[in-house]
């Protein structure tokens, strides 16, 4: 049980390590994905997590979901040691963390309905009882704002957004304190891009749902973000109230980050009308 002032999830100097194993005389160079990071996030916060590709933010999400072993440090949940070098991670799945990824459609079976999808999870989990099943599923399409009738479709009879909505809806079935949301609104278009924030916004709000998100672009975090983590070549270079960062960034990384967020209108040159 998570104290009142303790996080609920922390994460203590990890690192995680690649390669560097000999292989038939020869030897592979290591390389370091994730270097002594730490960061906690509070019940009902919302981390942003943000660098370009290769920084190491998804290695991290990784990591925190029970996906990768780091190689040093360790992952704290409601106070506990859940991954660590040296063990299996033991993520309480059914009211502890879950993931939604980049691109639903690769992850969501395509010869099945998304009923179906959604009424394994429940079932083979036990979640609900066999007669709740179906009213569950209607509940949790509900939840991230499709219809009824979305059930009997198969993926690639939905729409970019309409798939991550399911892949929310999936991650929901088992009742998290705790989501992993790696990139999943950058390969939508902007107009969705909004619509699936406001949808994570409204969860936090109404569910107490706590959220790591990870992504590249600065421009989405102030929408959803109470706070932002900073990452470069595997070291969180910043980390801060979202508002602080994105008014006065202290690291000249994050200070590029913000110069390449597109605007509207760009900067008139000294002394023109």
């Amino acid at each position: 049980m998570t104290a009142p002032d303790e996080p609920l999830l922390e994460v203590r100097g990890l690192t995680k390590v690649f390669g560097g194993r000999r292989r038939f005389g020869g030897g592979s160079p290591e390389v370091v994905a994730v270097r002594d990071a730490s960061l906690a996030i509070a019940r009902g916060d919302c981390l942003g997590l943000v660098g370009e590709s290769g920084s190491g933010k998804s290695t991290l999400a990784d990591c925190v979901a029970g996906l990768s072993v780091p190689t040093r440090g360790e992952v704290r949940y409601g106070g506990e040691v859940v991954n660590a070098p040296g063990r299996r991670p033991q993520l309480p799945r059914a009211h502890g963390v879950t993931v939604v990824f980049q691109d639903p459609f690769s992850s969501l079976n395509p010869r099945r309905t998304v009923g179906s999808v959604l009424a394994e999870i429940l079932s083979v989990h036990r979640l609900r009882p066999r007669e709740a099943v179906q009213g569950r599923v209607e509940e949790l399409l509900d939840r991230v704002g499709l219809a009824a009738d979305v059930a009997d479709r198969r993926p690639d009879r939905l729409s970019g957004g309409q798939r991550q909505r399911v892949a929310i809806a999936r991650a929901l079935a088992f009742e998290p304190a705790l989501m992993v949301a790696d990139e999943i609104v950058s390969a939508l278009d902007v107009s969705v891009q909004a619509q699936i924030l406001n949808l994570l916004a409204d969860l936090r709000d109404e569910l107490g749902l706590t959220v790591l998100f990870i992504t590249h672009d600065l421009a989405v975090v102030r929408q959803l973000c109470n706070r932002v983590a900073v990452m470069n070549l595997g070291v969180i270079v910043e980390i801060d109230d979202t508002e602080s960062v994105l008014a006065a960034p202290s690291h000249p990384y994050t200070q590029e980050l913000l110069r390449a967020v597109p605007r509207l209108h760009a900067p008139s040159a000294s002394g023109s009308a």
